[in-house]
């Protein structure tokens, strides 16, 4: 009887597993890869700082999104380190969410600036700051798309600039 048992249990060892292969991932938008270009890695203090950002699927999949360009984002990081969230300048306002099929291989850019407005605005004083780009892309739970990040030194205005700058009214004008 042991015998019998013994065989019984090797031959069921031995039987190939019945489990399904497992299924590839699907296309999905956490795919998708945000990057971040600046013309100018060096600005002067008030001037704006214009930015070029790319969403490319580096896939062989067709991958469908939300995205939502016009809702980009900066999230910026001072010589303090704190980041802070800035919209764009160039599309405030121009946020649709909408179906976008992203070919493998192929990318979508748009280009935007970020000014100064003021002591809130994302680069209020001479440093170096950390720039980041983020987007929403679609998906459940909600997927959102960063770039790497970018490096932007704000310098202090030439003194023939500071005098120009001290001439108007307020540096709001140059918001």
């Amino acid at each position: 009887m042991l015998i019998i048992l013994s065989a019984a249990f090797s031959l069921l060892a031995a039987t190939p597993s019945a489990e399904a292969p497992a299924a590839s991932p699907q296309p999905s938008p956490a795919q998708l890869v945000l990057t971040l270009e600046a013309p100018r890695n060096a600005v002067v203090l008030y001037e704006p700082v214009p930015f070029a950002y790319r969403v490319t699927n580096p896939t062989t999949d067709v991958i469908t999104s939300s995205l939502d360009l016009g809702g980009i984002e900066f999230l910026v990081a001072g010589p303090d380190g704190k980041a802070v969230a800035h919209p764009s300048s160039a599309i405030l306002g121009n946020s649709v969410r909408q179906a976008v099929k992203h070919e493998p291989g192929s990318s979508i850019r748009r280009e935007s600036d970020l000014n100064w407005r003021g002591p809130e605005g994302p680069f209020p004083a001479p440093g170096v700051y950390e720039v980041r780009a983020r987007v929403y892309a679609g998906g459940r739970p909600p997927v959102y798309l960063e770039s790497d990040p970018l490096e932007i030194e704000v310098r202090e205005p030439s003194q023939a600039d500071a005098k120009a700058i001290a001439s108007f009214a307020s540096v709001g004008e140059f918001e």
